[in-house]
């Protein structure tokens, strides 16, 4: 499926989301990105592999977009390979190797 926005300026892709549970004064956040395709969780030290039904069944905080035309000259990859998700059960005090590429829906 196609998750993309036009306006003037060009074309517009989907490539993360960012949703808030809880109340102003205390919640959690959780990051949805997507990566060579295919759809991540990064909830704190735990990333998984969602669908993209589950992406847009989330209530967003944030979505984050990049134009079209500035993903194809970076042969067709929406954010640097240096930035790719690795799908992992990180321990606590490990760090996730976050990222992405390509664009949403």
């Amino acid at each position: 499926s196609s998750n993309s926005s036009s306006s003037s300026s060009g074309t517009y892709d989907l490539y993360a989301v960012i949703e808030h549970i809880g109340t102003l004064n205390d919640g959690h956040y959780i990051c949805y990105v997507k990566c060579m395709c295919a759809w991540y969780k990064i909830d704190d030290v735990c990333v998984s592999r969602v669908t993209e039904a589950d992406v847009l069944n989330v209530r967003a905080y944030l979505l984050f977009y990049l134009n079209t035309a500035a993903s194809k000259l970076q042969s067709g990859r929406h954010l640097p390979a240096s930035l790719a998700v690795k799908e992992q059960r990180a321990a606590p005090s490990a760090s996730v190797s976050v990222g992405s590429k390509r664009k949403l829906m």
